[in-house]
């Protein structure tokens, strides 16, 4: 029984595309699929992940929809490309010992200097903070963009994705911080702006068919509630402990 290919729309039969290799089942995305894209992308790494990033930086909201719809031969696993990134960020940046917040002065009164201290103490922490926000993205996600269809599953895969992006971008800007000593000007700003920048992009191009200002004010809406969400719940568990 001849059967299309979800990433080239060649016709074929068998369980594989004979012109592309995908595979003819192409499984749904939930909660089951992200374990398995977990387990297997540890294991199995391939030449995918330069191609995931390469698109990620060129046409991220397509590449995610047409992932999410079945398009995946050439992909790394998200979850699993984001784990590499997040472990590649934390071995960088303790092996260099670089901050991004230098700016405070240890001659400064007690505020200053408590507030140096809690904003290292994130980023030291800024790839495992990165994995954990993910579910809390998705969530804020999954409600103020639900009319667009994406399970909450999905919506893990698209968060996914743009934190993997954000580590792409925080690992770039590790040689500015190596030239400079830790300090050039409006280095967190220009960080934070990137990053805002191309979140916003993902959700437009992923969005497509809605008003672009309606999709920049939701992704951001979505992110800001994200992060305070997080941040809430941490603090929280903190205390608690």
């Amino acid at each position: 029984m001849q059967q299309t290919c979800k990433n080239c729309d060649n016709q074929f039969e068998g369980n594989f595309c004979n012109q592309c290799g995908q595979e003819a089942g192409v499984q749904k995305i939930n909660l089951r699929f992200i374990g398995y894209d977990l387990q297997q992308g540890l294991l199995n790494f391939d030449s995918g992940m330069l191609y995931t990033i390469k698109e990620l930086f060129t046409r991220p909201g397509h590449s995610i929809r047409e992932f999410i719809e079945g398009k995946r031969v050439h992909h790394f696993k998200p979850v699993s490309l984001v784990v590499i990134l997040a472990t590649i960020y934390a071995f960088v940046h303790h092996y260099f010992g670089m901050h991004l917040f230098t700016d405070l002065s240890a001659n400064q009164d007690e505020i200053a200097h408590g507030t140096l201290l809690i904003y290292n103490f994130f980023e030291d922490q800024y790839s495992l903070f990165i994995l954990l926000s993910i579910p809390f993205l998705a969530v804020c996600t999954f409600v103020l963009i639900r009319s667009r269809g994406y399970s909450f599953a999905e919506n893990l895969v698209i968060i996914t994705f743009v934190s993997a992006q954000r580590l792409v971008v925080s690992l770039a800007m590790f040689p500015l911080l190596y030239i400079f000593e830790g300090d050039y000007p409006g280095k967190t700003a220009i960080s934070s702006l990137i990053s805002i920048g191309l979140y916003c992009w993902v959700f437009v191009q992923l969005f497509w068919q809605m008003k672009k200002w309606k999709v920049i004010f939701l992704a951001l809406a979505s992110y800001c509630l994200g992060i305070l969400l997080f941040t809430l719940i941490f603090v929280l568990v903190v205390f608690a402990i």
